[in-house]
């Protein structure tokens, strides 16, 4: 158990604004684990983006009935096709949970196609 806090100040940026400053038409994954700040960062998605991205993971900390209000935002307004909730044996009786998401793609319109792949990580 943590027995002192540490302060930290950093600038934030919407999952959106990164899309747009690195120039991201497209996303096959999006992992998200941000203990506890789950809403905060789906709500950076802006409902155009949210059509750019393919699969989502994440990890969920279900507190103030986060899971039902997470797993809404994905199916009606992100629009995935398959919404997935998951429980690691370990973790249960835990309020932490993982969601597993998709949306029905045209194989056909990517078969042909060579992506590249950008990595984009967060700094302090």
């Amino acid at each position: 158990m943590l027995q002192q806090q540490e302060k930290h100040v950093c600038s934030m940026m919407t999952v959106s604004k990164i899309m747009q400053r690195h120039g991201l038409q497209h996303i096959s994954l999006l992992k998200i684990d941000v203990e506890r700040a789950e809403l905060d960062v789906l709500s950076g998605v802006s409902l155009l983006d949210w059509q750019r991205i393919s699969q989502l993971v994440m990890e969920v900390h279900d507190v103030q009935d986060r899971l039902q209000q997470i797993t809404k935002l994905l199916k009606h307004d992100a629009g995935f096709t398959s919404v997935i909730i998951t429980q690691d044996e370990q973790l249960k009786g835990s309020t932490i949970y993982n969601i597993y998401c998709c949306r029905q793609q045209e194989h056909s319109n990517r078969s042909n196609t060579t992506e590249s792949t950008k990595l984009v990580t967060a700094s302090h």
